[in-house]
Protein backbone atom coordinates (compact mmCIF):
# COMPACT_ATOMS: atom_id res chain seq x y z
CA UNK A 1 0.00 0.00 0.00
CA UNK A 2 1.23 3.40 -0.87
CA UNK A 3 1.45 6.09 1.88
CA UNK A 4 0.88 9.97 1.19
CA UNK A 5 2.04 12.45 3.63
CA UNK A 6 0.45 15.26 2.76
CA UNK A 7 0.39 18.54 4.69
CA UNK A 8 -2.93 19.63 6.05
CA UNK A 9 -3.46 23.22 6.91
CA UNK A 10 -2.19 24.84 10.18
CA UNK A 11 -4.14 27.20 12.19
CA UNK A 12 -2.54 29.02 15.06
CA UNK A 13 -4.59 30.34 17.89
CA UNK A 14 -4.68 34.76 18.11
CA UNK A 15 -4.96 36.80 20.82
CA UNK A 16 -9.41 36.82 19.99
CA UNK A 17 -10.01 33.53 21.72
CA UNK A 18 -11.18 34.92 24.84
CA UNK A 19 -12.86 37.83 23.65
CA UNK A 20 -15.76 36.50 22.08
CA UNK A 21 -14.87 37.79 18.63
CA UNK A 22 -17.35 35.61 16.66
CA UNK A 23 -18.85 33.63 18.89
CA UNK A 24 -19.89 33.99 22.81
CA UNK A 25 -18.24 31.05 23.92
CA UNK A 26 -15.14 30.80 26.15
CA UNK A 27 -12.89 28.69 23.92
CA UNK A 28 -11.59 26.94 26.93
CA UNK A 29 -10.22 23.71 24.79
CA UNK A 30 -7.67 26.03 23.17
CA UNK A 31 -4.24 27.60 23.60
CA UNK A 32 -3.52 31.29 22.22
CA UNK A 33 -0.29 30.83 20.17
CA UNK A 34 -0.81 27.11 19.48
CA UNK A 35 -0.37 25.72 16.19
CA UNK A 36 -3.71 23.17 15.15
CA UNK A 37 -4.44 20.95 12.77
CA UNK A 38 -7.41 21.93 10.28
CA UNK A 39 -9.34 18.96 9.33
CA UNK A 40 -12.20 20.83 7.35
CA UNK A 41 -13.49 24.23 6.58
CA UNK A 42 -16.87 24.47 6.80
CA UNK A 43 -18.27 27.95 5.77
CA UNK A 44 -16.95 30.25 8.55
CA UNK A 45 -15.49 27.76 10.59
CA UNK A 46 -12.29 25.29 10.76
CA UNK A 47 -12.77 22.31 11.86
CA UNK A 48 -9.56 21.40 14.02
CA UNK A 49 -8.34 19.25 16.91
CA UNK A 50 -8.65 21.06 19.96
CA UNK A 51 -6.42 20.53 23.40
CA UNK A 52 -9.18 17.78 24.19
CA UNK A 53 -8.17 16.15 20.95
CA UNK A 54 -11.25 16.03 19.28
CA UNK A 55 -12.54 17.52 16.01
CA UNK A 56 -14.63 20.82 17.41
CA UNK A 57 -15.91 23.73 14.99
CA UNK A 58 -14.65 26.77 16.06
CA UNK A 59 -14.96 30.72 14.37
CA UNK A 60 -11.80 31.32 11.87
CA UNK A 61 -11.41 34.89 12.71
CA UNK A 62 -10.24 33.27 16.17
CA UNK A 63 -7.40 31.57 14.02
CA UNK A 64 -4.53 33.33 11.65
CA UNK A 65 -3.25 31.02 9.15
CA UNK A 66 -0.02 29.37 9.51
CA UNK A 67 0.21 26.56 6.56
CA UNK A 68 -2.81 26.74 4.18
CA UNK A 69 -2.19 23.39 2.20
CA UNK A 70 -5.34 21.54 1.54
CA UNK A 71 -4.62 17.92 0.68
CA UNK A 72 -5.38 16.69 -3.85
CA UNK A 73 -8.16 14.29 -2.46
CA UNK A 74 -9.89 17.05 -0.21
CA UNK A 75 -13.69 17.89 -1.48
CA UNK A 76 -14.79 21.64 -1.91
CA UNK A 77 -18.55 22.05 -1.90
CA UNK A 78 -20.34 25.22 -1.71
CA UNK A 79 -23.85 25.08 0.20
CA UNK A 80 -25.95 28.61 1.24
CA UNK A 81 -22.79 30.66 -1.16
CA UNK A 82 -20.05 29.42 1.83
CA UNK A 83 -16.93 27.06 1.24
CA UNK A 84 -16.66 23.78 2.42
CA UNK A 85 -13.73 22.15 1.87
CA UNK A 86 -13.25 18.39 3.48
CA UNK A 87 -11.69 14.78 3.14
CA UNK A 88 -13.50 12.60 1.08
CA UNK A 89 -14.06 10.39 4.29
CA UNK A 90 -16.15 12.62 6.26
CA UNK A 91 -18.50 14.00 3.60
CA UNK A 92 -21.50 11.93 4.71
CA UNK A 93 -24.28 13.89 6.23
CA UNK A 94 -23.90 13.46 10.26
CA UNK A 95 -20.69 12.37 10.17
CA UNK A 96 -19.12 14.16 13.07
CA UNK A 97 -22.41 13.56 15.35
CA UNK A 98 -22.16 10.06 14.62
CA UNK A 99 -18.54 10.06 16.10
CA UNK A 100 -19.18 12.47 19.30
CA UNK A 101 -22.62 9.53 19.21
CA UNK A 102 -19.70 6.53 19.12
CA UNK A 103 -20.42 5.12 15.73
CA UNK A 104 -18.19 2.12 15.85
CA UNK A 105 -17.62 2.38 11.83
CA UNK A 106 -17.98 6.11 12.22
CA UNK A 107 -15.58 6.21 14.83
CA UNK A 108 -12.72 3.70 12.99
CA UNK A 109 -12.99 6.01 10.40
CA UNK A 110 -12.24 9.25 12.10
CA UNK A 111 -9.32 7.05 13.60
CA UNK A 112 -8.21 6.14 9.74
CA UNK A 113 -8.69 9.29 8.48
CA UNK A 114 -6.47 10.86 11.41
CA UNK A 115 -3.67 7.98 10.46
CA UNK A 116 -3.93 9.31 6.81
CA UNK A 117 -3.26 12.85 7.99
CA UNK A 118 -0.41 12.10 9.99
CA UNK A 119 -2.02 13.81 12.92
CA UNK A 120 -1.04 12.09 16.56
CA UNK A 121 -3.57 12.33 19.32
CA UNK A 122 -3.78 11.12 22.89
CA UNK A 123 -5.76 7.97 23.06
Amino acid sequence: MIHFNWSIMKVKANKNIDNHIGDDLDNEKLTIGKVYDVIAVEGEYYRIIDDDHEPILYNRKLFEVVDSNIPPDWVETIFDDEIFIEPLDTLKPGFYEDYFDGVPDVVQRYQQLLKKLCIKVAD
